[in-house]
C-alpha cells in the first residue's frame, strides 16, 4: 500500500498539519487571554459597579468581554504576524470563541443571554481588527490556489 504517491503531497500534508497546529496555538492564546483578562476584571469591577447601579445587567460584563477581545486580538495579530486573511483570522477566532465558551460554561461564569454576545465578539475581533491595521507594501489575499500576494495601489 502506496500512502503518498509523490514528495508533493507529502509537503502538502505536512503544511496542512503545521498551518492547522498554528491556528489552534493562536487560538489557544487569544482565548486564554481574552478569558482571563474578562474573568479577572468581572471579579474585581463588577461587584462594585453592581452594588453602586442596584442592578446586575450583562450589558457590564459583555463591554469587559469587547475591550479585552479587541486589546487581546491587536495583540496576538501584531505580537504573531498573523497575515491578513479573512478565512484565516476568521477561523483563529471561531475556535478562540469555543475555548472561551466553553470555559465560561464549565465555570457557570455566563448570564442567560451573554453566550451570543460573547461569541461574536470573540469570533470576529480578529478579522476587525484588520480595520484599525495599517496596510503596507503589500497585502496578502487567498486566491485560488493558494496565497498570493497583491500589490496595493499600482
Amino acid at each position: 500500500m502506496i500512502l503518498f504517491e509523490t514528495t508533493e503531497s507529502v509537503i502538502e500534508v505536512l503544511w496542512d498539519v503545521a498551518l492547522a497546529f498554528f491556528v489552534v496555538r493562536l487560538a489557544f492564546i487569544y482565548a486564554l487571554l481574552t478569558f482571563g483578562t474578562t474573568a479577572l476584571l468581572s471579579y474585581v469591577l463588577l461587584p462594585q459597579l453592581q452594588f453602586a447601579n442596584g442592578s446586575a445587567h450583562f450589558a457590564p460584563q459583555v463591554l469587559l468581554n469587547l475591550a479585552a477581545s479587541v486589546m487581546w486580538a491587536r495583540y496576538t495579530v501584531a505580537k504573531y504576524e498573523i497575515p491578513r486573511v479573512v478565512g484565516f483570522r476568521l477561523a483563529i477566532g471561531v475556535l478562540a470563541a469555543v475555548l472561551v465558551l466553553g470555559m465560561e460554561g464549565v465555570l457557570g461564569l455566563m448570564e442567560a443571554g451573554e453566550w451570543k454576545a460573547v461569541g461574536i465578539l470573540t469570533a470576529s475581533m480578529p478579522v476587525l481588527v484588520m480595520g484599525f491595521e495599517k496596510r503596507g507594501e503589500s497585502e496578502v489575499i487567498l486566491g485560488q490556489g493558494g496565497f498570493e500576494e497583491k500589490r496595493i495601489g499600482g
